[in-house]
């Protein structure tokens, strides 16, 4: 996935939309937010700030598809791989394998 510096998508690929459930054309409408469950949308802004500044961010995130089912998954994302460009790649994990499971 490619987001721009407001988080909203400007690319995806078929691996990002068959693991969030959604088409190109409704990914590239959303934000980073849209994919987050309600509970961890503040969390997901302090983290997307401090990947901004740092300029690389990795670890768990959950995902929130169109069913209401949530995903877990690893990220690694990269800033700036063009001007204003961020990279995030991902894939699914199984849930128990995220810290805090409660499995």
């Amino acid at each position: 996935l490619l987001a721009d510096n407001g988080a909203q998508y400007i690319a995806v690929n078929d691996a990002a939309c068959a693991l969030t459930e959604r088409s190109r054309e409704e990914l590239l409408s959303l934000h980073v937010w849209d994919l987050t469950p309600k509970d961890a949308i503040a969390d997901g802004r302090q983290a997307w700030a401090r990947f901004v500044e740092s300029g690389a961010l990795s670890g768990p995130y959950v995902l929130t598809v169109p069913s209401g089912k949530q995903i877990a998954a690893h990220f690694v994302a990269s800033t700036d791989i063009l001007p204003g460009c961020h990279l995030s790649l991902l894939r699914s994990i199984p849930p128990a394998l995220l810290p805090d499971s409660r499995g």
